[in-house]
C-alpha cells in the first residue's frame, strides 16, 4: 500500500470568505495553482485524487478536464465548501449529491471519493458515514487526528480503516511528539514549516509502518493570488505565508516519495 497524493481543489477565496453571494467578486484562479501542480506531478508520473469543489467545477470546469485528461482520480469536496457539522444530514446529502452530478458531468468519471470541506467531521458522526455510502463513495478521507484551532478529532485512529463496510477512510498523516499528534501533513502546516522539521516529523511517521497521506491546495502554488481585505491579520497571514517556497518544496516531496491516488489499490 502506497502513499496517498490529494488536492483539495478550491479557490484562493473560498476557505476564507464562506457567503458565496459574495464570490461574484472575486477573480478565479483556480487553474493557475492546479496547472501548476499537474507540471509538478507530470516528470514523475505520480498521480494522485482530486477533491474537487463543486463551485470550482461548475465555474471553472476546464480545471476539471485537466485533472482528468492528466490520469488523476477526481473525487468531491462538497458543493459550497460548507462545514458538515454545519449542514446536517438533509442538507448533507442534497450538497454532497450537488457535487457529485456536477463534477461527473464535466469528468466523464465515477465519484467514489470525498473530503469534507475543513475536515469538519467527527469519527462517531455515524450519519455521515452512511449518507456517503448509501450515495456511492466507497473513500473518504475527512477525519484530521489531531487537535488545531479550527478543526481536529484528537483521539481518531492514525490509520486507514473501514468507517463502514465498503466505505474505507483515510485519516491525514499527523506525526507522534511524545504524547501529542502534531500536524505536517500538507497546507499551511506544510508550506510554513522549516524543511528540516518536516522531514523529521515524515521520519517519525515513516516509522509507524502506515501510509502517509498528504494534501494540498492549488492557491498553495500561486503566489499572485489576490489579497482579500476585511478578514483578520492571522488569517491572512495563514492564508499567503510562504507561498513562493512552496512549489519547490513539494518537488522535493514528490521526488522522494511514492505516491497513489485514495482509490488506487482497492476494491
Amino acid at each position: 500500500m502506497l502513499n496517498k497524493f490529494t488536492v483539495d481543489v478550491e479557490d484562493w477565496f473560498h476557505g476564507i470568505a464562506p457567503d458565496p453571494a459574495r464570490w461574484s467578486l472575486f477573480e478565479r484562479r483556480c487553474g493557475v495553482g492546479t496547472n501548476a501542480l499537474l507540471r509538478l506531478l507530470e516528470p514523475s508520473g505520480t498521480k494522485g485524487t482530486f477533491f474537487v469543489l463543486g463551485d470550482v467545477a461548475r465555474h471553472e470546469p476546464e480545471v476539471v478536464r485537466a485533472i482528468a485528461a492528466a490520469g488523476h482520480e477526481i473525487g468531491s469536496h462538497g458543493m459550497l465548501h460548507e462545514r458538515v457539522t454545519e449542514l446536517g444530514p438533509a442538507r448533507f446529502r442534497a450538497d454532497l449529491r450537488q457535487s457529485i452530478d456536477t463534477i461527473e458531468q464535466i469528468a466523464g468519471s465515477k465519484v467514489v471519493s470525498y473530503r469534507a470541506p475543513f475536515f469538519s467531521v467527527d469519527p462517531g458522526q455515524n450519519w455521515f458515514f452512511e449518507i456517503l455510502a448509501e450515495e456511492g463513495i466507497r473513500h473518504d478521507s475527512s477525519i484530521f487526528p489531531a487537535r488545531t484551532p479550527n478543526y481536529g478529532s484528537p483521539g481518531a485512529s492514525r490509520e486507514p480503516y473501514d468507517a463502514l463496510p465498503g466505505l474505507r477512510e483515510w485519516p491525514i498523516s499527523v506525526a507522534p511528539l511524545g504524547p501529542c499528534r502534531l500536524p505536517f501533513a500538507g497546507g499551511g502546516w506544510f508550506r510554513m514549516m522549516p524543511g528540516a522539521l518536516f522531514r523529521l516529523l515524515r521520519a517519525r511517521h515513516r516509522r509507524l509502518g502506515i501510509p502517509f497521506i498528504f494534501y494540498i491546495h492549488p492557491y498553495e502554488l500561486d503566489p499572485e493570488q489576490p489579497v482579500l481585505n476585511g478578514v483578520s491579520r492571522g488569517m491572512r497571514l495563514r492564508h499567503t505565508l510562504s507561498l513562493a517556497r512552496t512549489e519547490e518544496k513539494l518537488r522535493r516531496l514528490i521526488e522522494d516519495t511514492e505516491f497513489e491516488p485514495i482509490a488506487a489499490g482497492t476494491a
